[in-house]
């Protein structure tokens, strides 16, 4: 008998392709450090900016919060699938951080 654990997450709708997960937690990430940078005195005020830098990046992608938690926890119990996600995130980054590189920001 099989416990719950061996068995897989049935696929969810509206599922976020692997391609634009990646896209998306790239700006999470980003999204995340930035906040971070603003020092803001409040962990209120850190969650409603960021809050607004996550309802953008929904906005850009045609998605929502549920569609991307769900796609999210589908994806993250899938390690092969998940460590490819975000192989694909970190290749994002450091491709950002050398074109911040190359312009002098």
């Amino acid at each position: 008998m099989a416990s719950s654990c061996d068995e897989e997450m049935e696929k969810p709708k509206n599922l976020i392709s692997e391609a634009e997960m990646i896209q998306i937690l790239t700006e999470v990430q980003i999204a995340e450090a930035k906040i971070g940078k603003l020092s803001l005195l409040s962990v209120d005020s850190s969650n409603l900016a960021y809050q607004k830098l996550e309802s953008t990046i929904f906005k850009k992608y045609k998605t929502d919060s549920a569609a991307y938690k769900r796609s999210f926890n589908f994806y993250a119990i899938q390690p092969e699938v998940w460590a490819k996600i975000y192989e694909g995130v970190v290749k994002n980054l450091e491709v950002k951080d050398k074109k911040k590189d190359v312009r002098g920001i």
